[in-house]
């Protein structure tokens, strides 16, 4: 939810000077967008979550950039090059070996009601 603030943010510049210029039925498609690719996701990702554990969904998530590198491949007809490939490898790497090496570190101690500086 902080990602989606954050880039909403960023990108103000750039879509409140085309504000003015929206219909009625282009805010309904915001809208419906907005409901779809924003409520809809953090509802089915904690649905996930619950099923299959956050370990699993975290890996699967990990994934996300080759999905997205892939799909945008296939739907402009480009051909990804080799450091591409490497940085989507060392991407999901990285993702999937935080995930399951965060189990093994210890937990940092949780401060109780009695603990006051």
């Amino acid at each position: 939810m902080i990602a989606v603030c954050i880039s909403a943010i960023l990108l103000l510049p750039f879509s409140l000077p085309a504000a003015p210029s929206v219909n009625g039925y282009d805010w309904g498609l915001v809208v419906v967008s907005g409901v779809v690719g924003v409520a809809l996701a953090f509802t089915l990702d904690f649905q996930a979550v619950k099923m299959a554990g956050a370990k699993v969904v975290a890996t699967l998530f990990s994934l996300d950039p080759v999905m997205g590198a892939l799909i945008g491949a296939l739907a402009l007809a480009e051909r990804l090059s080799g450091p591409v490939l490497v940085g989507m490898g060392l991407i999901v790497s990285a993702g999937a070996v935080a995930t399951w090496r965060a189990e093994s570190l210890p937990a940092p101690p949780m401060p109780s009601s009695t603990d006051r500086p």
